[in-house]
């Protein structure tokens, strides 16, 4: 009776409660709908499930997260992690700046759950835990899928009655899927020896019976892993929590490390001149006062030096001292210091990390020097979050004290003055870069952007373009090109080594000048090349004369091409003049530019020479109406027919047969002054001259501005 009255949807039974219910709405069937939800949900792993569906993920497995254990003895907050991952997932895991991880293994079964415990017997120690389950998952996917459908239904809109039958639906597989997960990962499966906790690099497993149990066992390894700790007792800011928020860089931090690089014996308190209830005196007093780095002396207060420190923070800033002052082939990247402190033995946050540093190089920041720019406070603080931070001790290394001992005998050969040098090593050695520097320095632009010069010499020279280049990397450069097998070694260089390095830093240094001098021998023979034609020319005076009539310029070339074949000096001469720069300072292109424009100059001036020849003379007339035959302007202006230049050209107003009236009538419609003033000869010229030259479209503009330049000579000669 009852399977009829539920198939017929007048009643059902509670999962939960195993009691029967009306079924209010007999027209729904809810496992229809259920089917039917569920099918809409696709089908993947379980990992893929939780890792999609967080809420799915938080509400079975409600330990998932970061949580965090108790301070340990000094003061620092560590956490760890829980995740849920699938097998090949799981191999992958690192802590990423947290005490520890525990990792739920989702497995597929007992087979795959046994091969992954295999595998983690070849890994190093750390402090990762992984939850494996040798029980059968028993279509624990499909459950969820269940689970992911009812969730689907409940969220749209239902009746009443339905709506109660979907959560009880819901509830009932709720806690079929805890039941299981508790089967698998929690205190059953640990009861019943299917579940085991292994540590990655362990081969025993831990014996815990619950999650609450395996926190309390957690503590104790970690507090235990951290043994070289030193006290943080800053919770401002989540100064002493690893891995937490804090922000090495944060305004408040940066002042404190600035006052710590500025601080000087005979202080008045402890906390660095800050008020005592402020957040920095909290922090000064909780990092730098907890771990006994002040002591009071008779002038005042003061910083212990290294020796006076005692125990762990003894260690610690040692250790900082040797890492950032070590003499190093390369730089040493400041996040690097982060990780080492970060991770065991030490622990330390990274938000206390600047104000450590601080400490322990404060007396040695001329022997530092930074791969970026900015201050030193700027750059401990920013180094804690910027990998490009790096800092790298002045003292070369003993290789590169070798090498630049040879750049020394180097510079000494391929120059004239030589240099006088430090008695140290160190400072010979200072000094080897900034001679090379000033080597570099006379070498011409041109010749440094040749595609002929030696890429080694090109590579020496743009190590010294860059903006606050360490010398530390302009020696790795020069290491890289004179000894890059290290031959020369770091103690006394072996003779033939050293023989062998000098000779390839001669040859690079001395290659600038074989392209130097390449190069002002192409830029002679290239301008010789042009006057060449210039040597057995009939006209070379001509051309000269019209060169030098045509401006400055001209005259000048003109001088220049008055004593053909040029001299190697006056080719130089000439380029400097035609470019407006020292030879030196011309690029090749310009130098082109200036030989083009020599050629085409010394073009334009034949070419006024060969129209001026085909022009037939004209004479002009003078006030009285004189014309051919007669002088030009009168005889009592000394000024002949004879001499009449080409510019007087066949204007109709001025031929043999110009009559007084045409000239005056010519006059008078160009406005110009009456055939009574003398005048009205050279300016009715003139603007018939213009009026003829500016409808002429076979002249080119430096042809046209010769040819009005000539004009205007020849017009002040005449008038």
């Amino acid at each position: 009776m009852l399977d009829a009255l539920s198939s017929a949807g007048l009643i059902w039974k509670n999962p939960t409660t195993d009691l029967w219910k009306a079924g209010g709405d007999g027209a729904v069937d809810v496992e229809k709908l259920i089917d039917d939800s569920t099918s809409q949900i696709p089908k993947q792993t379980l990992a893929g499930y939780l890792r999609g569906f967080t809420k799915l993920a938080n509400d079975l497995l409600p330990m998932l997260g970061v949580h965090t254990l108790d301070p340990s003895a000094a003061g620092i907050v560590r956490r760890y992690a829980i995740e849920a991952k699938s097998a090949a997932d799981a191999a992958q895991v690192a802590l990423n700046g947290i005490a520890a991880k525990a990792v739920i293994v989702l497995t597929s079964g007992h087979e795959e759950a046994q091969q992954f415990e295999q595998a983690l017997l070849g890994k190093p120690r750390a402090n990762i835990f992984y939850w494996i389950s040798f029980a059968e998952p028993r279509n624990l996917d499909e459950l969820v899928r269940r689970y992911l459908g009812i969730t689907a239904l409940l969220s749209q809109s239902h009746n009443d009655a339905t709506k109660t039958r979907l959560n009880a639906k819901f509830e009932a597989v709720r806690n079929e899927l805890k039941a299981s997960f508790g089967r698998l990962y929690g205190r059953e499966g640990l009861r019943e020896k299917t579940t085991k906790v292994v540590q990655q690099g362990e081969h025993t497993p831990i014996e815990v019976t619950s999650w609450h149990g395996f926190s309390t066992r957690l503590q104790q390894i970690v507090d235990a892993t951290y043994t070289g700790e030193v006290a943080v007792r800053a919770p401002q800011r989540d100064l002493n929590v690893l891995g937490g928020d804090s922000s090495p860089d944060s305004k408040t931090i940066s002042e404190i490390v600035e006052k710590i690089l500025q601080f000087r014996a005979g202080a008045e308190d402890d906390l660095l001149g800050e008020p005592e209830t402020g957040q920095s005196a909290c922090i000064i007093d909780g990092v730098l006062g907890a771990n006994g780095l002040f002591i009071r002396r008779a002038s005042g207060w003061d910083f212990k030096t290294v020796d006076e420190l005692e125990g762990n923070i003894k260690k610690v800033i040692s250790e900082i001292r040797s890492l950032l002052s070590r003499r190093r082939d390369r730089a040493y990247q400041l996040y690097e210091l982060r990780r080492v402190f970060e991770n065991a033995p030490y622990g330390i946050p990274a938000g206390a990390l600047p104000l450590l540093i601080a400490f322990a190089i404060r007396e040695d920041l001329e022997r530092l020097s930074w791969t970026q720019g900015g201050s030193t406070t700027k750059n401990i603080c920013e180094g804690m979050v910027n990998e490009r931070v790096g800092v790298r001790c002045t003292e070369f290394t003993g290789h590169q004290v070798n090498v630049l001992e040879v750049l020394r005998y180097a510079l000494d050969y391929v120059n004239d003055d030589k240099f006088s040098w430090s008695t140290t090593k160190q400072e010979a050695a200072r000094q080897a870069v900034e001679q090379l520097r000033d080597f570099l320095k006379i070498v011409p632009e041109p010749v440094l952007k040749s595609s002929k010069l030696d890429k080694r010499f090109r590579d020496l020279a743009d190590s010294f373009r860059g903006v606050a280049v360490p010398l530390h990397e302009i020696v790795d450069r020069l290491v890289l090109n004179v000894d890059p097998h290290r031959e020369l070694g770091a103690g006394e260089p072996p003779y033939e080594a050293k023989k062998k390095a000098s000779e390839t830093l001669k040859e690079i240094l001395c290659s600038y000048r074989q392209v130097e001098d390449e190069r002002r021998f192409d830029l002679v023979k290239r301008i010789q090349s042009v006057v060449e034609s210039l040597s057995g020319d009939t006209q070379r005076d001509q051309i000269l004369s019209e060169l030098s009539g045509m401006n400055a310029e001209g005259k000048s070339i003109a001088e220049s091409l008055s004593r053909v074949p040029l001299s190697d000096s006056v080719c130089i001469t000439l380029i400097e003049r035609l470019s407006g720069a020292r030879l030196n300072d011309v690029s090749d292109t310009n130098a082109g530019m200036a030989i083009g424009k020599l050629e085409a100059t010394i073009a334009t001036a034949r070419t006024i020479i060969a129209r001026l020849a085909a022009a037939p003379p004209t004479a002009i007339p003078d006030a009285s109406g004189n014309g051919a035959g007669d002088d030009v302007l009168g005889a009592k202006d000394g000024v002949s027919a004879a001499n009449s230049g080409p510019f007087w050209p066949s204007i109709p107003h001025f031929n043999n047969h110009t009559s007084h009236s045409s000239i005056a009538k010519t006059s008078e419609n160009a406005e110009f002054p009456t055939i009574t003033d003398r005048s009205c000869d050279w300016r009715i010229t003139l603007k018939n001259t213009l009026n003829h030259l500016s409808e002429r479209k076979d002249i080119e503009k430096d042809e046209m501005v010769s040819i009005l330049q000539s004009f205007i000579t020849e017009l002040e000669a005449k008038v």
